[in-house]
């Protein structure tokens, strides 16, 4: 590992992988750094989680920043993903670009000059966790860097449960603590207070919720229903929500749920949710979630016999049962009955006879199903007689004796 904290290791094939650095003293006896808020001190150990690329030279820096992190996922084996996220987490609550990658190097060149900003940023990182460290050991915890990395850890990525309420406030207070002692030593001035107080607090902010259709009706998917109720999620426990259809007017919520009955009529809707905690730190809007309410039903089709046959064309005594259907509305689905409890699928704008069973007295209904899952009322039912070639040869036949 060279003076700036980097420890550099190259693996040789195709292995990538985890790979959980540490940092132990070997001369507990004597001091290793100085540390502007609590003086001399003992690098103890430190900690540091990266993944390795094979073929390559991998770079892993080994810092006080870098102890957090590994804590967080200590005893796990994190995937790439879940490390690069708690790295990036911990990089964003000290206002750094990077923590594991990079070091802050106070050099400023011609296509530099971001170096130096790092390093800034990284100094006043540094001074923010001194002071935590201090004020927690002043409190007689005998770890005070564990039990800062803990506090903080609660709040980073890689668990599937939401920090609570309770746990973003105890990692809020803490830094706040620490840049206000860093302000009061005299390691930050007050627009680095400034700066960092807003960075925290914009960063600790509770999550931004969600919100949904609960019932998706018709074709899932499309976002046109016609059940209105809509399900908020990603709620701390012991917050407060609220909800906008106008994106300026909030009002509370309530449990989980969003009322149709709070939307207004029919037509084009457009939800933001956001949370707030018990001390009024509030999340960022959700985006718009827009979907189209639709409770009207659509009207009744009609069914008629497709040839009534026979010397009328209108006593409905047929030898062709075939049936037309008519009034689906464009996009509709629709349905027939021929016992008035049991439905089939329609298919076109036909009902085949071949669907309608033997000779008789037959009765038909029909509904349709709009896009948003509304059913129309049945169809007065339609009744006529089906009576075939065979049938009348039949009674021609007895008729003659035959």
């Amino acid at each position: 590992m060279n003076d700036k904290g980097e420890y550099s290791i190259v693996i040789s094939g195709a292995y990538h992988g985890t790979v959980r650095l540490t940092l132990i003293d070997g001369n507990d006896s004597g001091h290793d750094y100085w540390d502007e808020a609590s003086g001399s001190k003992d690098i103890g150990e430190l900690h540091a989680i990266g993944y390795l690329k094979g073929g390559q030279i991998n770079i892993i820096m080994l810092t006080p920043l870098t102890n957090v992190a590994a804590n967080k996922l200590a005893g796990l084996n994190p995937t790439e993903s879940e490390i690069n996220a708690v790295n990036k987490a911990v990089a964003e609550l000290f206002g750094l670009e990077d923590i594991i990658n990079t070091a802050p190097i106070p050099v400023v060149t011609q296509t530099g000059a971001n170096n130096l900003k790092n390093a800034n940023a990284y100094g006043k990182a540094l001074a923010v966790l001194s002071e935590v460290e201090k004020q927690l050991g002043d409190s007689g915890n005998p770890e005070p860097a564990k039990t800062a990395a803990d506090i903080l850890g609660n709040v980073l990525p890689g668990s599937t449960t939401p920090p609570t309420s309770s746990q973003n406030a105890a990692a809020r207070s803490l830094l706040l603590d620490g840049v206000q002692g860093a302000v009061n030593n005299g390691l930050l001035d007050n627009t680095d207070k400034q700066a960092l107080e807003t960075h925290v607090i914009t960063v600790l902010a509770p999550p931004t919720p969600s919100v949904a259709l609960t019932h998706d009706t018709g074709i899932a998917g499309d976002k046109i229903t016609h059940i209105g109720d809509l399900t908020v999620t990603g709620i701390i426990s012991g917050n407060r929500w609220e909800y906008s259809t106008d994106g300026n007017t909030w009002k509370t919520g309530s449990g989980n749920s969003i009322p149709a009955s709070a939307l207004g009529s029919d037509g084009a809707k457009s939800v933001q949710v956001r949370q707030s905690d018990a001390e009024g730190h509030s999340s960022p809007n959700s985006p718009s979630y827009s979907f189209t309410l639709d409770t009207s039903k659509p009207a009744a089709p009609v069914v008629t016999l497709t040839v009534d046959s026979g010397s009328s064309n209108s006593d409905k005594i047929t030898n062709n049962a075939a049936l037309t259907v008519s009034g689906i509305e464009a996009g509709n689905s629709w349905e027939y009955s021929i016992d008035g409890s049991s439905w089939k699928a329609g298919s076109g704008n036909s009902i085949p006879a071949s669907a309608l069973g033997s000779d008789g007295v037959k009765s038909v209904q029909l509904r349709q199903t709009d896009i948003a899952g509304n059913i129309s009322d049945a169809s007065t039912a339609y009744t006529f007689k089906a009576r075939s070639e065979s049938s009348i040869a039949r009674i021609y036949l007895r008729l003659w004796g035959l």
